[in-house]
């Protein structure tokens, strides 16, 4: 399953509807069985027996890229007042500089009792063009 984020984060008054948005698709996401989650991640069944798989862990949700630094702070002061989050926590991406070349960050909260973690990319570069 792939969340159909838009190319930016939302700014402004969009910003609240959008993470219900997020938070809606999350809910269902993390009812998907792993079986259902890996087979459409790796376009096969696989033996969750074998793997030793009992579970998902979390969900991670691609949600835009952003332009400012300011962006994404505002970004993450609606994720940590919402009342449908807790345990937000929140850290630079070690994965974005490394692989695409820009900065980014990644936010991990409870959302419906469920791991929810949140990436986010500043737009700029050969990440933009992407």
């Amino acid at each position: 399953m792939i969340y159909p984020a838009p190319a930016a984060l939302p700014t402004g008054a969009e910003q609240e509807r959008y993470l219900n948005s997020v938070l809606g698709w999350f809910e269902d996401a993390a009812r998907t069985t792993p079986d259902t989650a890996l087979t459409g991640f790796l376009g096969h069944p696989v033996d969750l027996r074998t793997l030793r798989i009992t579970g998902l862990h979390h969900v991670a949700v691609y949600v835009g890229d952003y332009d400012r630094e300011e962006d994404f702070d505002q970004w993450l002061a609606l994720v940590e007042k919402s009342p449908d989050t807790e345990d937000v926590r929140t850290g630079p991406s070690h994965i974005a500089p490394r692989e695409y070349g820009t900065p980014g960050h990644w936010i991990n909260c409870r959302a419906h009792g469920q791991e929810l973690e949140l990436f986010t990319c500043r737009a700029r570069g050969g990440w933009a063009d992407r």
